[in-house]
């Protein structure tokens, strides 16, 4: 969760490498430590996609969703990463988001979706994206 909160791009990678590296090496219908950690939420609700999505650090975006990350995962409010993205005006981190199913038409509890997000907090440049 740090790594993608600061943008630490080989420290996410290496763990999520070992992580996958550990999972070959279990029995088969053993659960998955990648699946779990790509999935685990911290006390706001958020994955590390969120997070990474939130501070615009794109290189772990797809770091994160090259190894599996679900990019429709939703915090505590309904929330995906693609709204994390939208509300920060981040740019390429949409678009990383965008090319890998993030659902643009996804609403959270208060029926908004990434583009209402968007104009909400006036990011022009990422309903141009």
């Amino acid at each position: 969760m740090l790594a993608a909160e600061n943008g630490h791009t080989s420290v996410a990678s290496v763990l999520l490498r070992r992580l996958s590296n550990a999972d070959k090496q279990q029995a088969p219908g053993s659960s998955s430590r990648l699946h779990a950690m790509l999935e685990k939420k911290n006390e706001e609700g958020f994955t590390a996609l969120m997070v990474a999505a939130q501070h615009g650090h794109t290189n772990v975006l797809e770091i994160l969703l090259q190894y599996g990350a679900k990019s429709e995962s939703i915090d505590d409010t309904g929330w995906t990463a693609l709204m994390e993205a939208c509300q920060n005006d981040h740019t390429g981190a949409v678009k990383i988001l965008l090319e890998y199913s993030g659902d643009a038409m996804a609403v959270d509890r208060n029926g908004d979706n990434a583009l209402m997000v968007s104009c909400y907090h006036g990011n022009h440049r990422v309903i141009m994206t």
